[in-house]
């Protein structure tokens, strides 16, 4: 049986380095992923110890990601919950809830959206 994949910020042999610049094509995951470095860092210095420090760091991380109102909003909701369960920031527990936030959201776009008229 093969033993199965689990992202970075779930296996205990390969943990993501908080301190490590985060790549990502997405400007508002990009911030949040630097306020949860730049908390991290700051709990490590005023003496935090790991664990305290990246619960600090998660809890600035999911403060900082945009609201889910709006396409782009929504968008880049997602793409802050998808980076953050990958970096440890977000719980796949927590991802869950929010990304049902984010499909209630969009949900609601799709209600308001005025219909074009039509073309005779």
């Amino acid at each position: 049986m093969m033993k199965p994949i689990l992202p970075a910020s779930q296996d205990p042999a390969n943990p993501p380095d908080p301190a490590e610049p985060v790549a990502t094509g997405n400007l508002a995951a990009a911030q949040c992923a630097q306020v949860y470095q730049q908390t991290y860092e700051d709990a490590r210095l005023k003496g935090a110890n790991t664990i305290q420090a990246k619960d600090r760091a998660a809890r600035k991380y999911r403060a900082a990601m945009p609201a889910p109102s709006g396409r782009e909003g929504i968008r880049d909701f997602i793409a802050c919950i998808a980076h953050g369960v990958l970096i440890g920031a977000i719980s796949t527990r927590e991802s869950t809830a929010l990304l049902y936030a984010a499909q209630i959201a969009q949900g609601a776009l799709r209600e308001h959206k005025v219909p074009a008229p039509k073309r005779r």
